[in-house]
């Protein structure tokens, strides 16, 4: 199974345990690792690639895009550019790859990956995907990616029903089995990157909503345990992926997450496991920093009060 990662110089530090985390759990069953990055090869991508190889004796294939090719692509919150990387896929990957796995870097690989693996895109010979709302009406319409629904809610939907979306089912973009083949047979790229052109002022997930207007209806479900998000969760579920959406990372001291040892236990497995720990604590007095004006303006409004009233 090929895999690719779309990466910017801030997320190479959590690419890396991510990457650690799919061999540990997967290396046998993984071909090419490809990486879009949006930058020449620094040295944390060198050292990324020195650990891999050593460790697990495979390869990082680096793929360079220039980022200010989306320059007016809209950003905000934790995303950067780079996380519209991946409405390129297809011309970016090589010509002779026809699937391949896309994962985002805020994820750990709990399991085997075998059941995604063997996937394949006409229904006939599927092997762990659903049809259920998103059913295809004929075997010539293969999907263009298997993802997880997001279960998005009836309002959230009515935001995108206003961008001529007629589906009923909202996948997330962090875990997807792409059909790079007709990706590029029916040059989706370029209907995507339109897409995101003419919706920018209205976009609220940035590249995701765009894959899901463009890829309406046309994708199909697999089970949420390969991209388990969102913070309650079924102990007795067997995840194969956690995905810590939102910008509350389990690498800030903020984040509440359940499974947020997982990200640590492979986090210890990789050369950026001091430097990880050191911005940990760095989040903790960035925090305390922002607190303490919080914290003296109240301590003001509770005396300020007392003495109105002892007056």
């Amino acid at each position: 199974m090929d895999v690719v990662f779309t990466i910017d110089k801030n997320y190479t530090k959590y690419f890396c345990v991510a990457l650690t985390s799919l061999l540990k759990n997967n290396n046998a069953i993984i071909n090419s690792i490809y990486v879009v990055v949006d930058s020449i090869l620094n040295d944390d991508l060198k050292l990324i690639s020195d650990f891999i190889q050593k460790r697990y004796n495979k390869s990082i294939i680096y793929l360079e895009l220039e980022s200010s090719v989306l320059n007016e692509f809209k950003i905000s919150l934790h995303i950067s550019k780079a996380t519209y990387f991946r409405l390129l896929l297809a011309e970016i990957l090589p010509e002779n790859i026809n699937k391949i796995l896309f994962l985002d870097s805020d994820i750990i690989v709990t399991g085997n990956l075998t059941e995604l693996q063997m996937l394949d895109f006409y229904p006939s010979e599927t092997k762990i995907g659903r049809e259920k709302n998103n059913q295809l009406a004929a075997e010539d319409q293969t999907p263009y990616i298997y993802a997880v629904n997001h279960k998005f809610s009836a309002t959230d939907l009515a935001r995108l029903n206003k961008l001529e979306f007629t589906g009923n089912v909202y996948f997330n973009a962090g875990v997807m089995l792409v059909n790079l083949k007709k990706w590029r047979l029916e040059k989706l790229s370029e209907r995507l990157i339109e897409c995101a052109k003419i919706n920018n002022d209205h976009l609220l997930w940035w590249d995701q909503d765009v894959l899901n207007l463009v890829l309406n209806n046309r994708w199909k479900e697999i089970d949420y345990r390969f991209n388990a998000f969102g913070l309650s969760y079924n102990k007795d579920l067997d995840y194969r992926i956690v995905h810590y959406i939102s910008d509350k990372k389990p690498w800030k001291l903020i984040c509440r997450h359940p499974q947020k040892k997982l990200f640590w236990k492979y986090a210890k497995m990789t050369p950026f496991y001091p430097r990880i720990l050191f911005e940990y604590y760095l989040s903790f007095i960035e925090f305390i920093q922002r607190a303490i004006p919080y914290v003296i303006r109240n301590i003001r409004k509770f005396f300020s009060s007392n003495s109105k009233l002892h007056s």
